[in-house]
């Protein structure tokens, strides 16, 4: 575990997520690009570029396209990025514990300066899952 000034969040080297992911047989989630992006919900502090998101001031996140995992499963959830430090990101997510977004359903760890490949695991929900992506505040 690691603590910050909000309490305990998991600090993970994401190795068994990346293992999940490269043996899963199934996308709830894809990475196409602009068409993507056009089915984000919500930017903030959050511009395109030529179809790449750059963080503008202190609390930059996007709020994703909803997802669909069935309650008795998880999903494990890869993000591509490049950071220009060390730097937090936090994921937060919907289900049946957490109707909102809370700290309670988040994931909070860093990445390290340059291209990173982060993994988050996230639980099914009967309800439906919608997800946000919170970069580098620091």
């Amino acid at each position: 575990m690691w603590r910050d000034e909000r309490g305990e969040v998991t600090y993970t080297d994401g190795s068994a997520e990346k293992l999940a992911f490269d043996h899963s047989d199934t996308t709830i989630l894809h990475n196409d690009g602009e068409a993507l992006i056009s089915r984000c919900s919500q930017f903030n502090e959050i511009a395109v570029n030529d179809g790449v998101l750059v963080t503008e001031g202190r609390d930059p996140h996007l709020r994703l396209p909803p997802v669909r995992i069935p309650g008795n499963r998880q999903a494990v959830i890869r993000f591509g990025l490049t950071a220009p430090r060390t730097t937090p990101i936090q994921l937060f997510y919907t289900g049946d514990a957490c109707p909102a977004f809370s700290e309670q359903c988040s994931i909070l760890t860093r990445v390290a300066e340059g291209e990173n490949h982060v993994y988050f695991t996230v639980p099914g929900s009967e309800n439906g899952t919608m997800l946000r992506l919170d970069l580098g505040n620091e």
